[in-house]
């Protein structure tokens, strides 16, 4: 088994009353939403609960925000604990603090993720985020670790929205402003890297996303040591989308190998059922169509 798959069966073995923000962090971002939601929303009532008893080290505790908006998987639910949280942050510490401001995005961006919103209070919802972003921004510079997390979750809001442009705009932005201690390989930088692939193939610029993958191929590739290359995930999500891309491309004998040793890498690490694998399988799923469908035409004619 994997170092990173029996790493996360050994995090869902930890009972809820232990959950850390790590924790809740790391299960969202190898794909079980349900369970690191479970974990982040016990995590949020144990700060309310600590804060109110004034015990809790609130900024150390509030670190899995980011994880929580990136997986858009903060609901409405949780918009009241979140606003009493706001106020007694700012009461504490000044709705100029730091953490105050994480809060304030936080919890605008939980009303944002409500389902079933109409268009007004959608519109209200997304101006709130921007308006926190900004004073985060405006306050603790783009390139603060807090201020790139904000972006990039403001980035994938965009791109639900049908705001690609934009959110492209500011995904690059993002990759741009990350700060020279941060190394190249690092995970949350692989995320938005990932997340700017995949737009740039959703608005089928395949030569743009082409490009890119390339030289975010060769990033991950100086960052891991040269015999683990074949077993990287990480390495494994780049090769397939960078398939996908030449698969759009017509260039289908280029595409098909990493697409295929990209899903086997992909499986090894995790499981067949994974979100991870499940998604390299849909790219190999869509380059065969459009294989057929190219052989179809070539001999019609």
């Amino acid at each position: 088994m994997a170092l990173e798959r029996a790493a996360f069966e050994l995090s869902r073995s930890v009972d809820l009353g232990a959950s850390t923000p790590a924790l809740a962090t790391f299960q969202i971002e190898s794909g079980d939403l349900a369970g690191g939601r479970q974990r982040a929303q016990q995590c949020l009532a144990r700060i309310r609960a600590e804060t109110q008893a004034g015990q809790a080290d609130i900024a150390g505790q509030f670190l899995l925000a980011p994880a929580l908006l990136r997986s858009l998987e903060l609901s409405a639910e949780a918009e009241a604990p979140l606003l009493e949280l706001q106020t007694l942050v700012e009461t504490k510490l000044g709705s100029e603090d730091r953490l105050a401001k994480e809060v304030m995005f936080t919890q605008a961006c939980s009303k944002l993720a409500a389902k079933d919103l109409d268009a007004t209070t959608r519109d209200m919802a997304m101006k709130r985020v921007r308006a926190a972003f900004k004073l985060r921004q405006s306050g603790f510079g783009p390139s603060d670790p807090a201020t790139l997390a904000m972006a990039h979750s403001l980035a994938l809001m965009l791109s639900s929205r049908g705001e690609r442009d934009e959110a492209e705009a500011m995904l690059r932005e993002t990759l741009a402003n990350g700060p020279a201690s941060v190394p190249a390989g690092d995970s949350t930088r692989l995320a938005a890297a990932l997340d700017l692939a995949d737009l740039l193939l959703a608005q089928s610029k395949f030569g743009p996303a082409e490009a890119w993958l390339v030289e975010t191929l060769e990033t991950r590739k100086q960052a891991v040591p040269v015999e683990r290359h074949k077993g990287s995930w990480r390495i494994a999500e780049v090769r397939s989308r960078l398939g996908a891309a030449l698969s759009e491309q017509g260039r289908f004998a280029a595409a098909e190998p990493l697409l295929i040793d990209g899903r086997a890498t992909l499986e090894a690490a995790w499981w067949p059922e994974h979100p991870r694998v499940r998604a390299a399988a849909e790219r190999i799923a869509r380059h065969q169509q459009r294989k057929n469908d190219d052989k179809a035409s070539t001999g019609s004619r």
